[in-house]
């Protein structure tokens, strides 16, 4: 279990540019998309570029977390 830092986290994803470890990076995606957010809003918010955030949810399919 690696632990993953909660505030970092809700930094990142209010815009605030934060370096967050893969993980970190895989939760805020996943909490954008849970408020509707598209991979390319989400990838603005966090840096990213839209093909990157759906890379990262492939990556990561046995995760039913992501909004459809």
């Amino acid at each position: 279990h690696v632990p993953i830092d909660l505030v970092a986290i809700e930094r990142a994803m209010t815009g605030r540019p934060i370096q967050l470890n893969r993980w970190a990076k895989t939760e805020a995606i996943r909490r954008l998309h849970r408020q509707g957010l598209s991979d390319a809003k989400v990838g603005a918010v966090l840096g990213m570029t839209g093909d990157a955030v759906c890379a990262q949810r492939i990556r990561h399919p046995e995760d039913e977390q992501w909004a459809s």
